[in-house]
């Protein structure tokens, strides 16, 4: 790394660092804070949605996958449509609107309807589920988040650089969870920043691997990849049904039950703004999806094979071939991608804390996000440390510690928002089973990481079907 590297990851650094401290002044009360006071235009909530989800992890993970391990995986994503569909027309309409649960002295329960919640989980008062959601939330985003760094940090920054992890990721923190003070606005427009990185970053990547080889795809099915099964057998690792069935059931929970996804759909002023949002981040997402799959093929022909540490030669290539400035710029979209998760994590955990924990029930509440803030970044970097003890590549680690609790959280969401007459039992009951069997797939069986999700999520809506009152 030359100077010229540093005085780019400096400027970018400071510039996020300029933006939140530039909102932090036009904050008033905690919905401008959580919500950037539900004014937001669809554009920028879209791409800030987008660059949320497609964090660090993904930037190495989809190249890794694809040498490694062939296309297949991607095959889930024709289902990407419909998931979309029933989530943008049917999902968000029902939960920007807000049933509340009041006793009346009668022993008998009135729903009086009010608009825009701010958090999803105020839907899951019919089943007395809040608290247990949000609990989920926080665990799991907790962990993603604790990931995040840990990558950053250990897989990124310390071969690039030579820095040690502890500070790595304690720098990273810190400095993310400083700009966060600056509420959902700073999150939305530094994510627009990061975008920009992020695309130009893959963009380099590919061009300058295919000037350096002279091609961008290899020219025959390499031997490593498996050829394509149509079975239904949950033991081979990824197969046609499944990678369907997982992209379509664990879309469906992420997008429905997760707060930093409902974030966005609350943010803007109107239903059709939110469905915008939900269709652009898609579109975005599809996009860099393309461009990193491209990355990991030409990586693959550059390199003449895919067998042998498939996660680490985007960083292998960076850091052998890249000139001054080049690097610098990569690096920083390298940390664009987990600046942006990390710093839409810690605003969307402040939300759930502020509002499913009893401590601001009220949209117009005075402001104190810095407590809640610095402890959830405290945590996050103690989480870093143990990351490393979970075996698996890059996208199995995703399901094992990323996704593992996606699928209890949305099915509890989608039990309060489409079973009537669901039970707190019921829905309990059904969480349980379902986490049981998230933990026992990725964990302990010879099944497939992709069966998890569907049939833990197909477990948890009966039992709460079947309890009904």
């Amino acid at each position: 790394m030359t100077d010229f590297d540093w005085l780019i990851i400096v400027g970018y650094c400071t510039a996020v660092l300029c933006v939140g401290w530039h909102h932090a002044r036009r904050n008033k009360t905690l919905d401008d804070f959580l919500l950037g006071g539900r004014r937001c235009r669809s554009f920028p909530v879209a791409t800030s949605l987008f660059v949320s989800w497609f964090s660090v992890i993904s930037y190495l993970t989809w190249p890794g996958e694809i040498i490694a391990n062939g296309p297949l995986i991607f095959v889930g994503l024709v289902a990407a449509p419909l998931v979309l569909g029933f989530v943008g027309w049917v999902v968000v309409p029902r939960v920007r609107s807000l049933g509340t649960i009041t006793q009346l002295s009668s022993g008998l329960c009135a729903i009086e309807y009010q608009e825009s919640p701010t958090s999803v989980y105020q839907h899951l008062d019919c089943i007395h589920s809040r608290h247990l959601a949000s609990a989920l939330f926080l665990a799991m985003r907790l962990a993603w988040m604790g990931m995040i760094a840990y990558l950053t940090a250990t897989i990124i920054i310390e071969p690039l650089c030579g820095w040690s992890p502890w500070f790595t990721a304690s720098a990273l923190v810190g400095v993310t969870a400083a700009y966060s003070l600056g509420g959902y606005r700073a999150v939305v427009w530094t994510d627009c920043i990061q975008a920009v990185l992020m695309f130009g970053g893959a963009v380099l990547i590919v061009v300058l691997v295919g000037c350096w080889s002279g091609e961008w795809l290899p020219t025959e099915w390499p031997s490593q990849w498996p050829a394509a099964s149509w079975s239904c057998s949950p033991w081979e690792r990824v197969t046609v049904p499944w990678a369907i069935l997982s992209t379509i059931s664990l879309g469906l929970c992420v997008k429905c039950g997760d707060q930093m996804n409902v974030q966005r759909y609350l943010s803007t002023p109107t239903t059709g703004g939110a469905q915008v949002v939900l269709i652009g981040s898609v579109l975005l997402d599809l996009a860099l999806t393309a461009l990193l799959v491209l990355v990991g093929l030409s990586l693959m022909t550059y390199y003449a094979g895919g067998e042998h540490d498939a996660d680490a030669f985007l960083l292998q290539f960076i850091a052998d071939w890249f000139p001054a400035g080049l690097r610098g710029l990569v690096v920083a979209a390298l940390l664009a991608a987990a600046m942006s998760s990390l710093s839409s994590g810690i605003n969307a955990c402040v939300s759930t804390v502020a509002v499913d924990w009893g401590a601001a029930e009220n949209r117009g509440s005075k402001l104190q996000p810095v407590p809640a803030t610095v402890i959830i970044a405290l945590v996050v970097l103690l989480l870093s440390l143990g990351i490393g003890l979970v075996q698996g590549n890059l996208l199995e680690l995703c399901y094992k510690i990323v996704n593992l609790l996606a699928t209890p959280l949305g099915g509890l969401v989608l039990t309060a928002l489409f079973i009537p007459r669901a039970t707190k039992w019921g829905a309990w009951a059904g969480c349980a089973a379902s986490v049981a069997i998230v933990v026992w797939v990725n964990y302990f069986s010879p099944l497939s990481f992709l069966c998890a999700s569907p049939l833990a999520l197909t477990t948890q809506l009966t039992i709460g079907w079947a309890a009904r009152t």
